[in-house]
């Protein structure tokens, strides 16, 4: 392969965003909505949670009313509510709350599992290699939900060593 064709190649593989993207979105959604809408598509098939997250902000914002959104949604409005009001407070869609433990919720893996992990090789990418079928952003999601729940995280991560050092000390 050509220099040229490498470099091309390398272009293609990432770009970084810039400012300019979002106004010309804007105006091919105002020249060609059924394009705009194509792509659109193509994200949301991609990032699954991704609409319902800007849904949830939007709501969260004021730039969409509680019931519009939980129409777009397919959900009541007290769902959708108790979603808000759990974005809020976690400060993330990607982390639910089961039977107490923070979950990420395409996975439900336990946060402090991932944290866990994270501290022990305190490496990104080793985290990923242990966690393969996790987005790297639920990764990240997770990682700052345990930096602002400290001493939830360490509580769990605590209690499930002492229950499997108990376990094996028999």
């Amino acid at each position: 392969m050509c220099d040229q064709c490498r470099s091309r190649k390398k272009e293609t593989m990432m770009r970084e965003f810039q400012p300019w993207q979002l106004k010309e979105l804007e105006l091919l959604g105002q020249l060609n909505p059924g394009r705009l809408e194509e792509l659109l598509q193509a994200l949301w098939n991609r990032y699954p949670f991704l609409y319902e997250e800007l849904a949830i902000r939007a709501v969260g914002d004021g730039t969409l009313s509680l019931d519009a959104a939980s129409i777009q949604l397919n959900l009541s409005p007290e769902v959708l509510h108790d979603k808000l009001e759990h974005f809020q407070n976690t400060g993330d869609h990607r982390i639910d709350m089961i039977g107490g433990v923070a979950r990420l919720v395409s996975s439900q893996v336990a946060v402090w599992e991932v944290y866990r992990d994270f501290e022990q090789s305190g490496n990104l990418d080793r985290l990923m290699t242990n966690f393969p079928q996790i987005p790297i952003s639920e990764l990240k999601a997770a990682l700052r939900y345990a930096e602002a729940h400290p001493d939830e995280i360490h509580e769990l991560i605590h209690r499930y060593e002492s229950t499997y050092r108990n376990r094996f000390a028999i």
